[in-house]
């Protein structure tokens, strides 16, 4: 003959019973979806922070297209400054895979990751800086060298003194840029932050959504 079960058990069972059933309803709720960035953006200069010596022409109009499916995310930017149009294409992928997108003017590649930081978008730029190590001066001057990282460059001091120059030891200097994407609330406004090193930006770019 089966014992009846104690009250106390029935409790505990009970109790049991109704948070594993908790538990279950939590993890089968659906997370809010991730904001998109899709549409078409006019960047507002004059609430932007863009340095001028990084630029040498003066900046008329930058109009930015994003297509935000999944964890892709194609920008095309296109910037006209005085007397000419730039366009840079760039897509990043959300969900943390190596990214490489070529410049538009020159060669240069540029590797990246990009990932959610709660409603932010986040995108790492390694960056490999060559710097000076050490520097002396010597002649007589033959010839202006360089000989890669870890060598040295000589250039000639100046005119006056044509027989010395400057021997420049050379290393590589391993940073990183930081670009934080970032909607407002109405979902009308969109900042793009880049940070070197610091808390403070040292590009702001503040985008309004065309209608």
């Amino acid at each position: 003959m089966k014992k009846p079960i104690s009250a106390l058990a029935c409790i505990v069972w009970v109790l049991s019973a109704t948070e594993v059933g908790a538990r279950q309803s939590k993890s089968n709720q659906t997370a809010p979806p991730r904001p998109s960035f899709t549409g078409t953006w006019i960047l507002n200069i004059g609430n932007s922070k863009i340095p001028t010596r990084r630029v040498p022409l003066k900046i008329r109009a930058v109009t930015l297209l994003i297509s935000h499916e999944g964890p892709a995310l194609t920008l095309t930017e296109t910037t006209d400054y005085e007397g000419r149009s730039v366009t840079e294409k760039t897509t990043l992928y959300t969900d943390g895979r190596a990214e490489k997108n070529q410049r538009s003017i020159g060669a240069a590649v540029v590797k990246s990751k990009t990932r959610w930081s709660g409603w932010q978008l986040i995108t790492k730029i390694p960056i490999d800086e060559v710097v000076p190590s050490s520097e002396s001066r010597e002649g007589p001057a033959l010839s202006s060298t360089y000989n890669g990282v870890g060598g040295v460059a000589r250039d000639n001091v100046g005119n006056n003194n044509p027989e010395f120059v400057t021997l420049m030891g050379l290393q590589i200097r391993h940073s990183s840029a930081t670009v934080k994407r970032e909607l407002s609330a109405d979902g009308q406004t969109l900042t793009i932050s880049t940070f070197r090193r610091s808390s403070q930006p040292v590009v702001r770019q503040v985008f309004k959504r065309v209608p």
